[in-house]
């Protein structure tokens, strides 16, 4: 909008929301890894491909990453912040392949198709081969007018939710990405030009530690299975008021059948509080916040700060969840993110190129302060929704 459009914005990524959201409203372009190997797209950025992702997807370039296989990158003594390479915490990328380097990934392929390139390394090689395509055929960065690509490395995501954050095959992808970055970065000065361009990167989230690991190292904390938290609730729901009042349990949010309770002649407000009590009973929860607490949220409680700043009444439940530290609802192998916690919100924030000082700061920072900082060093107006907090190192 502050170029009148002229400024091209792209966005691209493994996962379809990783390319769609970055890049906002008014993108150019949004492009995803499909289950063919293919990046798509959708008809709300044009009625067809532009040439050059058809012929990027013509080249098949998935098929070099898979017929090359999965070895670690390095000799195996490097790995020293990893667990040994087949343990009890990871799990696996298809049903008969172990999680044991090296990985035949021609086998899987032929039992599971090309979607098996998003839990290897090789989903973020491919992802920023076509970054360097789109700066080379959109001509980004070529004029005066800013340009804006935003490019989601998805695999770090997929390799930590099968294998866990101790797993050989996370550092090795974390190794890996270093090489992609600095061969991206290479073209980055050789095209667009060391000072005519900004790099910020940084994560939507971190992971949690596998609780089983944690637990057999005597850490008093459990997995607890989604499942068995919603049939506890329906059974409490049965019990206590005689009918199923619950719509869904998802995402830490209950969710109640507001026809049922009509139809019951229930009050709402009681059957809050007494789902609350019952929740409250069991081992894995750290509290319960209605709706109305959330949306009454003076900023005090630091969890329900969170909590608050993500909470859409018209989208969220009638009651939300936060669990202990440690514990996990989804998992019994790999790990998951989602809390409030620090091992889940604490993630790296790196700037680099044009105008950006030299330095660091150990100070708190939140990542919605980068949209901001964007702004106020291009000098354009800030986004609707920001809080207008930016960086001042960088000025």
């Amino acid at each position: 909008m502050a170029t009148n459009f002229k400024g091209k914005v792209i966005g691209m990524s493994i996962k379809d929301r990783g390319a769609i959201l970055p890049a906002g409203h008014f993108a150019n372009g949004a492009y995803w890894y499909s289950k063919t190997g293919a990046f798509i797209s959708s008809t709300f950025y044009g009625t067809s491909l532009p040439s050059w992702v058809t012929d990027f997807n013509n080249e098949k370039r998935y098929l070099n990453y898979i017929n090359g296989g999965w070895d670690l990158l390095k000799p195996v003594v490097t790995y020293d912040e990893s667990l040994v390479d087949d343990n009890p915490y990871e799990g696996k990328i298809d049903k008969t392949t172990g999680p044991v380097f090296p990985y035949n990934l021609k086998k899987i392929y032929d039992e599971k198709g090309a979607d098996v390139l998003r839990t290897t390394p090789f989903g973020n090689d491919i992802l920023a081969d076509l970054a360097i395509r789109a700066i080379d055929k959109e001509q980004l960065g070529k004029d005066a007018i800013t340009d804006f690509l935003t490019v989601s490395f998805s695999s770090t995501d997929y390799v930590g939710h099968t294998f866990g954050p101790r797993s050989m095959e996370l550092q090795d992808t974390y190794l890996r990405l270093d090489l992609t970055l600095a061969k991206f970065m290479t073209y980055l000065d050789q095209t667009v030009g060391k000072d005519n361009y900004v790099v910020f990167l940084t994560a939507d989230h971190a992971g949690a530690e596998n609780p089983n690991y944690l637990k057999d190292n005597k850490y008093n904390v459990k997995n607890v299975p989604s499942k068995s938290v919603d049939a506890a609730l329906r059974k409490f729901s049965i019990d206590t008021f005689g009918a199923d009042v619950v719509l869904n349990y998802s995402n830490f949010n209950i969710f109640f059948n507001k026809p049922v309770l009509k139809e019951k002649g229930l009050d709402l407000a009681k059957v809050k509080q007494s789902f609350k009590d019952f929740m409250m009973s069991q081992d894995q929860v750290k509290r319960v916040y209605t709706e109305e607490e959330i949306l009454a949220s003076s900023g005090d409680d630091y969890f329900l700060s969170f909590i608050a700043k993500g909470y859409d009444p018209k989208q969220n439940g009638d009651l939300f969840i936060l669990d202990k530290a440690g514990y996990l609802e989804y998992i019994e192998t790999g790990t998951t993110h989602g809390s409030a916690n620090s091992y889940d919100t604490h993630v790296p924030m790196l700037f680099y190129g044009w105008h950006v000082p030299k330095g660091n700061s150990h100070s708190k920072k939140h990542i919605t302060q980068i949209a901001p900082t964007l702004s106020q060093l291009l000098k354009i107006p800030f986004p609707n929704g920001t809080e207008s907090e930016v960086l001042e190192e960088l000025f």
